[in-house]
């Protein structure tokens, strides 16, 4: 029977590892654009002019309406020649989520469903 010390048992796992690391990213890294968001406004603000993209006051709007809940923070993104805007929201049960708008719109302005009320007693 061959016994395989430990030095050499973690010297191979290690290898091991390493090859699996770098071998799973490769598929992961083939056509995937970089995406770059911008955190500061004096740099977004001119994009947004430039491109025609949807103002940030409107998508604040919009989401208030539309998604319920307390916008944190809106931030511009751009991943080749789509640009997105990225939501933060606090829900109404205070959770927080973060939702990804299109910054060329449209935006879905249908209303959300509303409840329905109960009838009037006459």
């Amino acid at each position: 029977m061959m016994t395989i010390g430990l030095q050499s048992t973690t010297a191979l796992a290690a290898f091991v590892l390493a090859a699996f690391l770098t071998l799973s990213q490769a598929p992961a890294a083939i056509g995937q654009q970089s995406v770059r968001c911008f955190e500061d406004w004096s740099d977004a603000a001119p994009i947004v002019l430039k491109e025609n993209l949807l103002p940030v006051r409107d998508i604040q709007a919009w989401a208030r309406k539309r998604m319920k809940g307390n916008v944190i923070r809106v931030t511009l993104c751009q991943e080749g020649e789509r640009y997105t805007y990225r939501v933060l929201m606090r829900e109404p049960k205070g959770r927080i989520r973060n939702r990804i708008v299109e910054a060329r719109g449209p935006l879905d302005q249908s209303d959300p469903p509303k409840a329905s009320k109960p009838p009037k007693k006459r």
